[in-house]
Formats: structure tokens, C-alpha cells, sequence
């Protein structure tokens, strides 16, 4: 365990408090000496999930193992996790036990308190092939797989069955995907991380929030943050009109990626835009 010393030298360094500094710890705690029976349940997201303290009182018996669950074998893709451990702890083997810390702490810093350029490179790393290239539609579609599964993660109550209809419904985010392949300047379908990167902070300067929320709520389970990223909403359709309808949810998540302003629940806005 890091001393108060070590814990005071990195609330200095990282945009954490002493409270969500101890959280990290746990988590790496987690990684690297699971319990007997976690080495066998837990996928990262899982070990990541449970280190929180307070979990099962927000979701009693072990209903975050459910609803991890959920998200690995239903909304995200299937290799995600490990993906995502690769992006954000880069650990070598030859650290000491503070380093090995810090380079975890620097990982979920980049992912839901870093600027954009870091968080965008995180949500490319976990699309990305051995060549550093990735698909533009893969991109996209996690996206809009994080922003659902940020807020399963921490909802009192959800209805499994709407959940999986939002996601295997046919989703118009071919706009996004074209918007981001016109990018590349030479043949071939895939873009490199700096591609995605200018794009998303010059198109959709809200896109990163969705892996913010993801990583914020699976860490620290919506405890208070000061983010300087404010919060993805998904939509919710309040009323339909001729543009907008419950069936084409990818329009509704195009907008909101624009703006923190365009998320939440949608109505009146929508007869403007008719």
C-alpha cells in the first residue's frame, strides 16, 4: 500500500483526490494479486468494477457482476477488455510496486480526466489493429456502445430487453463513419490514431465523454467527479417527429457527441428541426 507521503505527491501530479487515488490502488491491487475465485470470474472490467468499495451497497447482490456481464457479452465488443487493459497499463514487469501504481493511475487519468487528444487515443487503441490502423466504423460503433454501457453500469434498475434492442437496432451512424474515413489521404479503408484524433476534436469535440463516462462509472461508480469533461447523455426521445423516431437511436447519439447541451431528454427541439 502507497504511503500518505506517496499518496500526497500523486494527488499533486494527477487530477484525483485522495479518496479516488485509494480506489485505484484497489483496483490494482485486483489486477495483480486476485482473490481466490476472481482469477477465474473476473475479466479486467470485472476485478476494475468490484474494487469499488460501496459497490454492492449501490447494487446489492453482486448485481454489477450481472451487468458487467451484460455489457461484455451483449453491447461491447467481445475483445474489449483486454484492449482496454493493454491501452491504459502498459505494465512491463520491471517496475517497482509505486511505478506499476502510477502507470494505472496515468491509464484511467487518460481515460475520464485527460484532455481529448489522450481520451480519443485510448478509444483508438481499443479499435485498433497490430498495423495502428483501425476501421472507422469500429470506431463509431464503440462509441455508441460506451455511452449505452456507461449508464447500465450504474442504473438502479434496468429493462434488459430495451437495452438489448437499442443496441442490435439498426443504428444511421453511417454519417459519423463517412465524416471520419474522408480523413484518410491515401488509399484504403482504415486511419491512424492522429487521424481519428483531429477529427474528433475538431468535429465532435463530445464523442470522447462516452469512454469518460464508461471508465468514471466502471472506477469510481458515479462518485462525484471533477472531470473537465462534462458528462455524455444518451437522448431520451421524449416525443418522435419525422426526423427523429425510437428507431434510429444513431441520429439522437450523432447529435449529442456535438455537445454536452444536446444529450439528456430531447422534445421540443426536434419540431424546431423538422
Amino acid at each position: 500500500m502507497a504511503s500518505v507521503h506517496q499518496l500526497k505527491e500523486w494527488t499533486e501530479k494527477y487530477p484525483f483526490d485522495e479518496g479516488e487515488l485509494e480506489i485505484i490502488l484497489r483496483c490494482h491491487d485486483a489486477i495483480v494479486n486476485p482473490k481466490k475465485g476472481e482469477d477465474t470470474k473476473g475479466s479486467f472490467l470485472n476485478l476494475l468494477a468490484h474494487s469499488f468499495p460501496y459497490v454492492f451497497f449501490f447494487l446489492p447482490y453482486d448485481e454489477i457482476q450481472n451487468r458487467i456481464s451484460l455489457v461484455e457479452k451483449n453491447i461491447l465488443p467481445k475483445d474489449f477488455g483486454e484492449k482496454l487493459k493493454r491501452a491504459i497499463y502498459t505494465y512491463k514487469g520491471r517496475e517497482n510496486d509505486c511505478e506499476a501504481i502510477e502507470v494505472l493511475i496515468q491509464g484511467v487519468a487518460n481515460c475520464c480526466k485527460g484532455d481529448a487528444a489522450e481520451t480519443l487515443g485510448v478509444i483508438f487503441d481499443c479499435c485498433s489493429a497490430y498495423d495502428g490502423m483501425a476501421e472507422p466504423k469500429d470506431i463509431i460503433k464503440l462509441c455508441y456502445e460506451l455511452s449505452i454501457s456507461a449508464q447500465v453500469l450504474i442504473s438502479p434498475r434496468i429493462d434488459e430487453k430495451k437495452v438489448l434492442t437499442l443496441v442490435q437496432q439498426p443504428l444511421h451512424l453511417h454519417g459519423l463513419t463517412n465524416s471520419l474515413s474522408n480523413m484518410k489521404k491515401t488509399k484504403g479503408s482504415r486511419i491512424t490514431k492522429q487521424m481519428f484524433i483531429d477529427w474528433g476534436t475538431k468535429c465532435l469535440p463530445h464523442i470522447g465523454s462516452t469512454l469518460s463516462g464508461f471508465m468514471h462509472n466502471l472506477v469510481f461508480h458515479g462518485k462525484s467527479s471533477h472531470s473537465r469533461t462534462s458528462p455524455f447523455l444518451n437522448p431520451e426521445l421524449l416525443d418522435c417527429s419525422k426526423v427523429f423516431t425510437e428507431n434510429n437511436a444513431g441520429n439522437l447519439f450523432a447529435i449529442s457527441c456535438m455537445s454536452p447541451d444536446l444529450g439528456g431528454k430531447v422534445s421540443e427541439v426536434l419540431y424546431f428541426l423538422d
